[in-house]
Order: structure tokens, then C-alpha cells, then sequence
């Protein structure tokens, strides 16, 4: 039987994976030395096991991702015989594009978990999909957008809108759309004039009259949902809500989130944490993960 560990990023969503596929959470030390240095290991034998690690690189980002890369690492000497990721969430990936003399860091993070050990990982909603393919071993993309919105508070009709934010995520949202033919669809003319700002020019698509559902991968600094639900309400839409997979909520998200009044704000589990109290839900996404068993 495989051996299912999670490190300390997401207990509450490793209880649901484990209660779903009958596995018991199998026991490991993971501390810090004083100068912060990380250290895990098992404290049970992995020799000739497949092992999964659910670990999600969540805030402290950092910290999360050397806990994962050395854990990773003992199970690698301990001998496992395959090591399957499980990340929630799985930070560095907005660094995706390989300019000249900048970090392309969405990639140096798939060479780092195939240095560590990894041989096949499993991702919810990753920022920068097309980049897969390009890790040192298979990893897969677990869309969380369909799942989340059908669970969206109201009956989603012809009388909905469902809105990307930018050009960037038009084909996430129209993959999930697929659900809710009827459902319109538009997206925001978004720029960044600096990194974690958001400005918007309009929207491309009728939304007048129309209630509307922002669809995005993450919240973080929570800018560009509010320039969007801004833009929508002065195209005319009657009502704005939100459908995330990633509720990273930077420092000023939640004072921004209860200024805009989203009518709903649903957001997956992804990264374990204090919410805003504007969120209408809270979705656990542990079922996602069953198609790697």
C-alpha cells in the first residue's frame, strides 16, 4: 500500500485526501535549526514504496519550498521507489516568461523538484500550464475552475456573464465555461504598468444587464479583481462575483476585497489560511487529487 505524507502547509486538506482514499497520514520530522534551516525526514521506512507529498508552497514561500525540496531529498536516499508530488499550490510559476538576464523561475522550480526526487507531480490550477511539459518529469494540471464553479452560490444561465480578467486566462475560463454553454462570455483589456498593479481599459464583451463572474487562477494583492469589477459595474453589469482556485490574499487584499462588494466570492483550499469575511465559501479541492491514485 502507498505511504501518503504531507508536509505542513495544507493539514485540513490532507485529512479529506486521506479519509478519501483510505490511506493513514504516514508520521515525519520536519523543524527548523535556529538559523532557519530546514529539516525533514520520514519516521517510517520508504525503502522500495511509492510515496506521495502533498505540500503546497504557500506563504512563507520559501520556507515551503526548501521543506519540500530536502523532505523530497531524504525520501530519494531512503530509497522509495516513486515519488509522487501532490501541490495545491506551487509558487514561482507567475515567473514565466525567458527574457534575457531575468529569472525564468517558473522552470528553475521543475528542475528543482527533479533534482530532489520527484519522478511524476500533480498541480492544481498552475499559473503557467504550457510550461509543464517542459519539467525534467510528468507533472499534470488539475483544473480546479470547472469543479469550483459548479458550485457557484446561484444557477448559473443565459442571464450570466463569465469574465477572465485578462487576455492571459481567456482560454482557462472558456475551457471551464464548456459546463455553462448558455453563459456569456468577456474578458478585461488588463495591463500592469508595475508588478502587482492592475489597470484595465475595458471590457471586450456584452455585459450589460448581465450578472458576472470573474474567473481567475489566484487572488493575490486582489488589484486586478477590483479594477475589473469596476470596469464591469460602469459597462452596466448588475451584480459581480468571483470564482478562484488560489486564495493567496497579500497583505491589503481583504481591505480591498469588502470595498469592491462582490455579490459571491468562492475560493478553493489551496492554500490554508485565515480568510477574508467577505468570502461567501471556502471549497475543499482534496478530491482533485484522487486521479493521481
Amino acid at each position: 500500500m502507498p505511504l501518503l505524507f504531507s508536509l505542513h502547509s495544507n493539514p485540513k486538506m490532507a485529512k479529506s485526501l486521506a479519509d478519501l482514499t483510505g490511506l493513514s497520514l504516514s508520521p515525519l520530522e520536519l523543524r527548523h535549526f535556529a538559523d532557519g534551516e530546514a529539516f525533514a525526514k520520514p519516521l517510517c521506512p520508504v525503502k522500495g514504496e511509492t510515496v506521495y507529498v502533498l505540500a503546497a508552497t504557500s506563504r512563507p514561500v520559501n520556507d515551503r519550498l526548501m521543506e519540500l525540496l530536502v523532505f523530497v531529498d531524504a525520501l530519494k536516499r531512503g530509497k522509495a521507489k516513486k515519488i509522487i508530488g501532490l501541490f495545491p499550490y506551487l509558487g514561482y510559476a507567475r515567473q514565466d516568461n525567458p527574457y534575457p538576464d531575468e529569472p525564468f523561475s517558473a522552470a528553475l522550480i521543475g528542475k528543482l523538484l527533479g533534482q530532489a526526487g520527484i519522478d511524476e507531480g500533480y498541480v492544481i490550477d498552475f499559473h503557467s500550464p504550457h510550461l509543464l511539459g517542459d519539467f525534467p518529469f510528468p507533472m499534470h494540471n488539475i483544473p480546479a475552475l470547472p469543479h469550483l464553479l459548479e458550485r457557484y452560490p446561484e444557477k448559473i444561465n443565459d442571464s450570466f456573464v463569465l469574465v477572465s480578467p485578462d487576455r492571459g486566462g481567456v482560454a482557462r475560463v472558456k475551457e471551464a465555461g464548456k459546463l455553462f454553454p448558455e453563459a456569456g462570455f468577456a474578458f478585461a483589456l488588463k495591463y500592469r504598468p508595475s508588478p502587482n498593479a492592475a489597470a484595465v481599459e475595458g471590457i471586450n464583451g456584452e455585459v450589460k444587464g448581465k450578472h458576472c463572474i470573474i474567473l481567475d487562477d489566484m487572488v493575490d494583492t486582489a488589484g486586478t479583481l477590483v479594477e475589473v469589477a469596476s470596469s464591469l459595474r460602469k459597462e452596466g453589469a448588475l451584480s459581480v462575483g468571483v470564482v478562484a482556485t488560489h486564495g493567496i490574499f497579500s497583505p491589503g487584499a481583504e481591505e480591498r476585497i469588502l470595498e469592491a462588494r462582490f455579490e459571491h466570492l468562492l475560493i478553493g483550499n489551496t492554500i490554508e489560511r485565515e480568510y477574508p469575511l467577505s468570502c461567501s465559501e471556502i471549497e475543499d479541492l482534496a478530491g482533485l487529487f484522487r486521479v493521481a491514485f
